[in-house]
């Protein structure tokens, strides 16, 4: 019994310093890609620059509704007192102008989602060349998401030292 339980202490003791040994020489790591997103110089010049457009969008959008709400009123009172001819071809010209204008405020929202997009993909790159410049020092062979691991070991989180490496490589990245 006395044998048994010193067997057991020694293979408690030998694994409980295997894994840390194992820990600090892993070849995996987990990097959290959002919070680096998101907190990066990059990642939140990027989420400026996206607000101030999207505020000017928005307002252009809201402007845009206003004047046809009331060139919409303006004609509903006209048709009173105008020919129905008359009536047909400034209904028309309303309807051509609301679609032509909707259109162009469609495609600068398109324009500015794919400008996000872009500049995203800019700081995604940056922060794989961080990782990977990490990952060669330290000889991690694989490093995943951290959205993708259920679990992780906190010694195994490159998220800190691979944000310092962008912030250092990139302060903003502009939206084009």
């Amino acid at each position: 019994m006395k044998y048994a339980l010193i067997v057991m202490s020694c293979f408690v003791l030998a694994l409980t310093s295997y894994a840390s040994v194992s820990r600090a020489d892993s070849p995996v790591a987990a990097v959290d890609v959002r919070k680096l997103i998101e907190t990066s110089s990059a990642g939140k010049s990027i989420q400026v620059a996206l607000k101030a457009k999207r505020d000017v969008l928005q307002k252009e959008a809201n402007a845009f509704e206003k004047k046809m709400r009331d060139q919409e009123q303006a004609l509903i009172q006209e048709r009173k007192t105008i020919k129905p001819e008359d009536f047909e071809v400034k209904k028309k010209a309303f309807e051509e102008n609301f679609v032509k204008t909707r259109q162009s405020i469609v495609k600068k929202t398109t324009d500015l989602d794919n400008q996000r997009k872009a500049a995203l993909r800019k700081l995604q790159e940056q922060i794989a060349k961080a990782t990977a410049d990490i990952a060669d020092e330290k000889k991690i062979k694989i490093v995943v998401d951290r959205e993708l691991v259920v679990i992780v070991d906190q010694t195994l989180d490159l998220t800190d030292e691979v944000l310092k490496k962008v912030d250092e490589r990139v302060k903003s990245i502009p939206l084009e």
